[in-house]
Protein backbone atom coordinates (compact mmCIF):
# COMPACT_ATOMS: atom_id res chain seq x y z
CA UNK A 1 0.00 0.00 0.00
CA UNK A 2 1.29 3.79 -0.62
CA UNK A 3 0.82 6.60 1.75
CA UNK A 4 -2.61 7.94 -0.38
CA UNK A 5 -4.07 4.31 -0.12
CA UNK A 6 -3.21 4.11 3.82
CA UNK A 7 -4.83 7.26 4.36
CA UNK A 8 -8.03 6.26 2.18
CA UNK A 9 -8.91 2.86 3.74
CA UNK A 10 -8.49 3.91 7.26
CA UNK A 11 -10.31 7.32 6.47
CA UNK A 12 -12.93 4.58 5.28
CA UNK A 13 -12.82 2.49 8.85
CA UNK A 14 -12.77 5.38 10.52
CA UNK A 15 -16.16 6.76 9.33
CA UNK A 16 -17.31 2.99 9.56
CA UNK A 17 -16.38 3.38 13.13
CA UNK A 18 -18.41 6.52 13.41
CA UNK A 19 -21.95 4.80 11.44
CA UNK A 20 -21.51 1.52 14.42
CA UNK A 21 -22.10 4.12 16.32
CA UNK A 22 -25.16 6.22 15.38
CA UNK A 23 -27.89 4.90 17.59
CA UNK A 24 -30.71 3.70 15.84
CA UNK A 25 -32.89 6.74 17.00
CA UNK A 26 -31.00 9.22 15.28
CA UNK A 27 -30.84 8.60 11.66
CA UNK A 28 -33.27 11.08 10.89
CA UNK A 29 -31.10 13.63 12.67
CA UNK A 30 -30.11 16.74 10.65
CA UNK A 31 -26.80 17.56 9.87
CA UNK A 32 -24.25 20.61 9.26
CA UNK A 33 -25.34 19.57 5.09
CA UNK A 34 -28.32 21.29 4.94
CA UNK A 35 -29.80 18.84 2.35
CA UNK A 36 -29.06 15.63 3.93
CA UNK A 37 -30.19 13.68 7.13
CA UNK A 38 -27.75 11.30 8.84
CA UNK A 39 -28.87 7.93 6.67
CA UNK A 40 -28.61 10.31 3.68
CA UNK A 41 -25.11 11.72 4.20
CA UNK A 42 -24.10 7.87 4.92
CA UNK A 43 -25.67 7.17 1.61
CA UNK A 44 -23.82 10.31 0.15
CA UNK A 45 -20.64 8.97 1.56
CA UNK A 46 -20.91 5.19 0.37
CA UNK A 47 -21.58 6.22 -3.34
CA UNK A 48 -18.22 8.38 -3.35
CA UNK A 49 -16.35 5.36 -2.20
CA UNK A 50 -17.87 3.42 -5.23
CA UNK A 51 -16.74 6.08 -7.17
CA UNK A 52 -13.40 4.52 -6.10
CA UNK A 53 -14.54 1.54 -7.49
CA UNK A 54 -15.16 2.82 -10.60
CA UNK A 55 -11.45 4.56 -10.75
CA UNK A 56 -10.06 1.08 -10.56
CA UNK A 57 -12.16 0.05 -13.67
CA UNK A 58 -14.69 -1.93 -11.77
CA UNK A 59 -18.19 -1.61 -13.50
CA UNK A 60 -21.72 -1.54 -12.34
CA UNK A 61 -21.23 -0.68 -8.93
CA UNK A 62 -22.12 2.75 -8.94
CA UNK A 63 -25.79 2.84 -7.58
CA UNK A 64 -28.69 5.47 -9.40
CA UNK A 65 -29.99 4.91 -6.12
CA UNK A 66 -31.19 7.79 -3.95
CA UNK A 67 -28.81 8.22 -0.80
CA UNK A 68 -31.38 7.42 1.66
CA UNK A 69 -31.83 3.88 -0.55
CA UNK A 70 -28.08 3.48 -0.40
CA UNK A 71 -27.50 3.59 3.32
CA UNK A 72 -31.12 1.03 3.55
CA UNK A 73 -32.81 -0.02 6.73
CA UNK A 74 -29.42 -0.89 8.40
CA UNK A 75 -26.51 1.74 7.04
CA UNK A 76 -23.91 -0.06 9.47
CA UNK A 77 -24.22 -3.03 7.15
CA UNK A 78 -24.33 -1.10 3.99
CA UNK A 79 -21.26 0.86 5.09
CA UNK A 80 -19.45 -2.30 6.21
CA UNK A 81 -20.23 -4.09 2.48
CA UNK A 82 -19.13 -1.21 0.55
CA UNK A 83 -16.14 -0.19 2.48
CA UNK A 84 -15.00 -4.18 2.62
CA UNK A 85 -15.48 -4.04 -1.09
CA UNK A 86 -13.39 -1.09 -2.03
CA UNK A 87 -10.83 -2.34 0.51
CA UNK A 88 -10.51 -5.61 -1.26
CA UNK A 89 -10.31 -3.85 -4.92
CA UNK A 90 -7.56 -1.35 -3.51
CA UNK A 91 -5.36 -4.90 -2.81
CA UNK A 92 -5.11 -6.16 -6.04
CA UNK A 93 -1.52 -6.68 -6.98
CA UNK A 94 -0.86 -3.23 -9.74
CA UNK A 95 -4.29 -1.47 -9.14
CA UNK A 96 -3.26 1.22 -7.40
CA UNK A 97 -1.36 2.25 -10.92
CA UNK A 98 -4.17 2.00 -13.00
CA UNK A 99 -4.68 5.31 -15.04
CA UNK A 100 -8.05 6.38 -15.91
CA UNK A 101 -11.29 8.36 -16.10
CA UNK A 102 -12.57 9.70 -12.43
CA UNK A 103 -15.04 11.68 -11.47
CA UNK A 104 -12.28 14.64 -10.80
CA UNK A 105 -9.77 13.66 -13.97
CA UNK A 106 -8.11 11.30 -15.33
CA UNK A 107 -5.30 9.77 -13.06
CA UNK A 108 -3.88 6.73 -11.30
CA UNK A 109 -6.06 5.39 -8.53
CA UNK A 110 -3.27 5.67 -6.34
CA UNK A 111 -3.60 9.67 -7.13
CA UNK A 112 -7.19 9.51 -6.67
CA UNK A 113 -7.27 7.97 -3.73
CA UNK A 114 -5.07 10.92 -2.51
CA UNK A 115 -7.35 13.75 -3.11
CA UNK A 116 -10.59 11.79 -2.25
CA UNK A 117 -9.31 10.59 1.16
CA UNK A 118 -10.69 13.46 2.60
CA UNK A 119 -14.27 12.40 1.58
CA UNK A 120 -14.79 9.65 4.74
CA UNK A 121 -13.07 11.83 6.62
CA UNK A 122 -15.12 14.81 6.48
CA UNK A 123 -18.69 12.90 6.92
CA UNK A 124 -17.09 11.45 9.60
CA UNK A 125 -17.08 14.26 11.70
CA UNK A 126 -20.46 15.14 10.31
CA UNK A 127 -22.54 11.95 11.19
CA UNK A 128 -21.09 12.32 14.68
CA UNK A 129 -21.56 16.07 15.23
CA UNK A 130 -25.37 15.19 13.69
CA UNK A 131 -25.93 12.15 16.15
CA UNK A 132 -23.58 13.39 18.92
CA UNK A 133 -21.09 10.43 19.34
CA UNK A 134 -17.13 10.71 18.93
CA UNK A 135 -15.98 11.67 15.54
CA UNK A 136 -12.55 9.95 16.33
CA UNK A 137 -10.48 12.21 14.15
CA UNK A 138 -6.85 12.76 15.70
CA UNK A 139 -5.17 15.92 15.76
CA UNK A 140 -2.41 14.18 13.76
CA UNK A 141 -4.72 13.27 11.04
CA UNK A 142 -6.59 16.59 11.14
CA UNK A 143 -3.27 18.43 10.88
CA UNK A 144 -2.28 15.77 8.05
CA UNK A 145 -5.68 16.79 6.19
CA UNK A 146 -5.58 20.40 6.80
CA UNK A 147 -1.85 20.16 5.13
CA UNK A 148 -3.47 18.62 1.91
CA UNK A 149 -6.99 20.56 1.95
CA UNK A 150 -4.93 23.52 2.33
CA UNK A 151 -3.90 23.35 -1.73
CA UNK A 152 -6.51 21.38 -2.76
CA UNK A 153 -9.90 22.11 -1.41
CA UNK A 154 -10.76 25.60 -3.22
CA UNK A 155 -11.57 23.56 -6.52
CA UNK A 156 -14.39 21.84 -4.34
CA UNK A 157 -16.00 25.45 -2.46
CA UNK A 158 -18.94 25.94 -4.26
CA UNK A 159 -22.88 24.97 -3.70
CA UNK A 160 -23.13 21.43 -2.98
CA UNK A 161 -19.22 20.97 -1.92
CA UNK A 162 -17.14 23.00 0.42
CA UNK A 163 -18.78 26.17 2.30
CA UNK A 164 -16.38 29.39 2.54
CA UNK A 165 -14.04 28.76 4.98
CA UNK A 166 -14.33 29.58 8.77
CA UNK A 167 -11.68 30.76 11.26
CA UNK A 168 -10.93 31.27 14.74
CA UNK A 169 -9.89 27.58 16.46
CA UNK A 170 -6.78 26.64 17.19
CA UNK A 171 -7.46 23.48 18.05
CA UNK A 172 -6.53 20.77 15.03
CA UNK A 173 -9.83 19.21 14.14
CA UNK A 174 -11.63 22.37 14.88
CA UNK A 175 -9.60 24.42 12.40
CA UNK A 176 -9.75 21.47 9.78
CA UNK A 177 -13.64 21.62 9.99
CA UNK A 178 -13.73 25.43 9.90
CA UNK A 179 -11.61 25.03 7.19
CA UNK A 180 -13.88 22.93 4.99
CA UNK A 181 -16.79 24.88 5.81
CA UNK A 182 -18.47 22.91 8.35
CA UNK A 183 -20.54 24.34 11.28
CA UNK A 184 -21.64 22.61 13.89
CA UNK A 185 -25.45 21.83 14.41
CA UNK A 186 -24.80 21.33 18.09
CA UNK A 187 -23.36 24.79 18.32
CA UNK A 188 -19.54 24.42 18.39
CA UNK A 189 -17.09 23.38 15.35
Amino acid sequence: MTEFSRRYVRSMLQFEAVVRRVPNSAWGNATCCTDWNARELVGHTLKVMTFTEAACGIEGTVSDNSFEEIAGEDPAVATGLIVNRVWEALETPGLLEHYGPTIIGEMTVDDFLGAMWIDPMTHSWDLADSVAVDHGISNDQANTLYAQAVDSIEAFRRPGGYADALHGSNDPVDRLMEFLGRTSIRGCA
